[in-house]
């Protein structure tokens, strides 16, 4: 059985590239995370499949080179509010395969990862035969993942997250560094910045979090300084990083908490792309 519990004025202004805050605006919630990325990882009722309920419900994505992702709003009818122009007017697509196929021709790709019952920490749709677990919910999954679809989660991150990322002039980690001034951007309210500001994320995630590189441990601090001072260049440290950082704890990255779904969308898509 499924409840609205907030019902959704789909038919308000956006701005073009905020995605999060015209979703949030439709069920008149104020913002809570700084993108969407953030906040499907926060998402205490996710479901990584399409069995969408007859309800309105707000729908993530994984989009290739934009580490904020996507998020739009489902109705009921099956169709599609997305931030999809450079308008203030919300594109309504009439299925998710439009929605799909929209961001495939202007070459940004998206990849499901799921839909949720809340949104900004407010739970908008209760569906009553969701599993809640620790930290998230969602439907019972039917496999496990094998260790090359691991390794290819893997490495997948590994290509979105260390592209080339210019700062003041000079290449930095890439998607680290896009990641952090990006989301920075939005605690800030665009305010300029001269320089990398790393107080986006909680500093006691950095300290006491090591991973291992060529046999050596090594603090994660200390290796972020050594990437943006390219000492390591193009390294695995932000997939070694969320191996060992906790699900959620970076919230603006791909975690263990949702990288079962990611790996689930290239699943999708190799097969589109197979059929």
């Amino acid at each position: 059985m499924t409840a609205q519990l907030i019902t959704p004025n789909p038919h308000i202004p956006c701005e073009p590239g905020y995605c999060l805050q015209y979703v949030r605006e439709t069920f008149g919630l104020g913002g809570v995370y700084p993108s969407a990325t953030s906040g499907w990882s926060n998402a205490q009722y996710k479901h990584r499949d399409q069995n969408f309920p007859d309800a309105w419900v707000p729908l993530w994505f994984f989009m290739a080179d934009e580490p904020l992702g996507h998020v739009v709003l489902r109705a009921p009818d099956g169709s599609i509010f997305s931030t999809s122009d450079d308008s203030t007017v919300p594109h309504h697509h009439p299925n998710l395969a439009d929605l799909m196929g929209y961001y495939a021709r202007y070459g940004l790709p998206l990849m499901y990862l799921g839909w949720s019952e809340d949104i900004e920490t407010v739970r908008v749709v209760n569906v009553s035969n969701s599993i809640e677990y620790t930290g998230f919910t969602q439907s019972p999954q039917e496999d496990e993942l094998s260790a090359a679809e691991v390794q290819e989660i893997k490495d997948h991150i590994n290509d979105v997250f260390l592209g080339d990322y210019a700062w003041d002039g000079r290449m930095d980690n890439p998607g680290l560094a896009k990641v952090l001034i990006e989301t920075q951007k939005r605690v800030t309210a665009h305010r300029e910045e001269t320089r990398a500001a790393f107080d986006a994320l909680p500093t006691r995630v950095w300290w006491g979090t090591t991973v291992v590189r060529d046999g050596k441990e090594i603090a994660v601090i200390q290796d972020q300084a050594n990437v943006r001072t390219e000492q390591l260049g193009q390294g695995q440290v932000l997939v070694e990083i969320a191996d060992s950082v906790s699900p959620g704890a970076l919230a603006t990255l791909v975690t263990e908490a949702n990288a079962e779904a990611v790996i689930e969308a290239i699943r999708a898509r190799l097969a589109a792309t197979e059929g």
